[in-house]
């Protein structure tokens, strides 16, 4: 098992957090080592890549990794067909609600209930995105190792695994940048939080949009559905508990 001589902070899962802890550190001349598990770092985005217009005014960032802009969001509220009133006080840009016909039998269609608010942002590229943040990180002197695993920690060492060598690194500080199943809190014997399970895909729309779409309902326990466009295509997805 081979030792690397030097690691003052170890920064465990180069997403947005990770990196730019990493890049921080680095910045202040902290011996800064950055791993991530991906082969690739970004590939295969966990989000719906949305953020609001007012990150880019603070931090920042390329707009190169911009890829469409978005003026407003849709909410969906889908409810019982007994439920086509809006409540007191209430205003809904649209109100749908109907019936059809299966067999014989006439079934009530779910009420949706659409509201749209401004809310200016961006669709990036994550994949990009994330990897300038990790470039960033390592031109200010950060070393940044991809296909690296933490696989577990002996006392105050912590042994990760590269190309099928073990290595072993002594930090003084562990950063946990890995996600909801995050390994540093496996280590440590830490409870990982409870979190929202959810799945996304990439589908082709028929029309571009320039709005975000949420869908909130009672059967969707726990969280909701969205639909963020990106110009001819759109990321598509659900979580729920």
């Amino acid at each position: 098992m081979h030792t690397i001589p030097r690691c003052d902070i170890l920064v465990v899962g180069a997403g947005p957090a990770g990196s730019c802890a990493a890049c921080a550190a680095a910045t202040q001349g902290v011996e800064t080592l950055l791993i991530d598990a991906k082969t690739r770092i970004g590939e295969q985005p966990h989000c719906g890549e949305f953020v609001p217009a007012q990150l880019f005014t603070e931090v920042g960032l390329d707009r190169g990794s911009i890829m469409q802009r978005v003026e407003s969001m849709e909410t969906r509220i889908i409810g019982p067909s007994n439920e086509a009133t809006p409540a007191s006080g209430q205003h809904f840009d649209a109100l749908f609600s109907g019936s059809e016909l299966r067999g014989r039998e006439r079934v009530e269609k779910p009420t949706v209930r659409v509201t749209t608010s401004a809310s200016p942002g961006f669709i990036i590229d994550r994949v990009r995105f994330d990897r300038d943040l990790a470039r960033d990180a390592a031109a200010k002197g950060a070393t940044v190792l991809c296909a690296t695993r933490l696989i577990r920690r002996e006392n105050d060492s912590w042994i990760l695994r590269h190309g099928g060598t073990d290595f072993r690194v002594n930090p003084k500080f562990v950063i946990a940048a890995d996600g909801a199943a995050s390994t540093v809190a496996r280590a440590l014997a830490l409870r990982n939080p409870q979190y929202v399970r959810g799945i996304q895909v990439e589908v082709p729309l028929v029309a571009e949009r320039t709005g975000t779409v949420v869908f909130l309902d009672q059967e969707l326990v726990g969280g909701y559905g969205w639909l963020f466009p990106k110009g001819k295509t759109a990321n598509v997805g659900l979580g729920v508990t």
